[in-house]
């Protein structure tokens, strides 16, 4: 009789068994998504090395500050340098790309930065580019 009831607990285990394990899996596959998205993005890189969104930059009193448990998407003119802040973490970035493209800011922000949210920079021309 002890045989009967331990066969009844090891079918009930062998039938939960892929349920535990697909739960666990989609757990730890979750877990490893989310992770990725808060790593930082690689940026595209220019031939010379350097990023194609700009550079990081000085702050300096007539930097624009951007602080980032507020901010929408962010419209920005070419050359301008930006200090962006989340709680105590600050970070300077001086917008000089060639193609004014949309900037993902987890794409220059440092590593550990924490950003919150997805943000898109938007660069537009200035006054003194052609065009």
């Amino acid at each position: 009789m002890k045989t009967t009831n331990s066969m009844n607990k090891t079918a009930l285990f062998s039938a939960r068994t892929p349920a535990l394990a697909l739960a666990l899996g989609l757990s730890l596959s979750l877990s490893a998504g989310l992770a990725r998205a808060n790593a930082q993005q690689p940026q595209p890189l220019l031939s010379n090395g350097q990023s194609v969104y700009g550079t990081p930059a000085e702050a300096s009193p007539t930097s624009r500050q951007v602080d980032l448990a507020t901010a929408g998407a962010l419209n920005i003119r070419c050359g301008e340098t930006v200090v962006f802040r989340s709680g105590t973490q600050r970070f300077a970035w001086k917008f000089d790309s060639i193609s004014h493209r949309p900037v993902p800011l987890q794409a220059i922000a440092p590593a550990g930065f924490a950003l919150g949210k997805a943000l898109t920079v938007y660069v537009e021309r200035n006054e003194s580019e052609r065009g």
